[in-house]
């Protein structure tokens, strides 16, 4: 976020502050707004170590950011008003020129900026100042040499947004932020598109192998029995005429199908009357 109450009024807090492991930050509950509310109505609006000791697990920044930020009643969190954006220019315009004993720029004190302003903060002043009013802040695309200069910050300093800004001209905390945050959502749907990718190509790859084993594979038939044969055999003699014979049993292991002369001499003399005719091909003999 922008900086603090604590980070207007002492800028040089701002090294100190990254340097420091953040507080774990939870959304405030209905409860501890009441807290709040009731501490501030004891110790009024700025004692904030005071009013932290009556809000457990809550920092007196905390309890600073969540009263200016969302529960104050006077102060307004609306559109900025071209009165107010006026007012605005010519504080900073006052102060931005200020140099200190060693020529080097001053800070801009946004709380006494704000003290212009009826029902703004320190904070919400900076923020108009930086994200809509200051003439130096770039607005347009971010440029690939920006991104790997903010991708550098962020592995030098983390989620600094203060030091990660100073690298990048132009650029605010914000601005860095948002940036940050549309590069992961990125890199984000990219692994999520690859990840899905290899998912239908391993299915469709799966279909293709059982559609291929399928049609590769004989369809499943069971063979028949002898008992089956014999019966099948018994039928079709029983649909034949007398005079048509079904075929000889097989040969047996004294019988040759090699013609020679021996089993040529005791062949008996072929009569058209003895038909051979086997189980799976009958043809119908017209009457002698």
């Amino acid at each position: 976020m922008y900086e603090t109450e604590c980070q207007l009024n002492n800028p040089h807090s701002a090294n100190s502050l990254c340097a420091q492991k953040p507080p774990v930050y939870t959304k405030w509950t209905e409860e501890e707004d009441e807290l709040l509310r009731a501490a501030i109505l004891i110790y009024g609006p700025h004692k904030w170590s005071l009013i932290a000791a009556h809000v457990p697990n809550r920092t007196p920044m905390q309890c600073s950011t969540r009263w200016l930020g969302a529960l104050n009643p006077t102060i307004h969190k609306g559109r900025w008003t071209p009165e107010e954006d006026t007012a605005l220019k010519e504080s900073v315009s006052e102060y931005a020129d200020l140099l200190d004993s060693d020529g080097h720029p001053q800070p801009i004190p946004w709380n006494k900026i704000a003290s212009r302003i009826p029902h703004r903060t320190g904070i919400q002043c900076q923020a108009r100042w930086s994200e809509a009013l200051d003439p130096s802040v770039r607005k347009g695309k971010w440029s690939p040499e920006e991104d790997e200069v903010l991708k550098e910050g962020v592995r030098r300093y983390g989620r600094c947004w203060i030091r990660i800004a100073e690298l990048i001209e132009g650029r605010t905390q914000r601005q860095c932020r948002t940036r940050w945050v549309q590069i992961k959502n990125k890199q984000a749907k990219v692994e999520r598109d690859t990840l899905a990718a290899k998912a239908a190509a391993a299915a469709a790859n799966a279909t293709s192998t059982d559609e291929e084993s399928e049609m590769l594979t004989p369809p499943s038939t069971t063979p028949s029995t002898p008992a089956q044969t014999v019966s099948t055999v018994s039928l079709l003699q029983g649909l034949l005429p007398n005079h048509v014979t079904t075929a000889k049993s097989p040969l047996t292991e004294t019988e040759s199908c090699v013609t020679t002369p021996e089993n040529l001499s005791s062949s008996p003399p072929f009569n058209k009357n003895d038909m051979y005719v086997y189980p799976y091909h009958i043809r119908h003999l017209p009457p002698q």
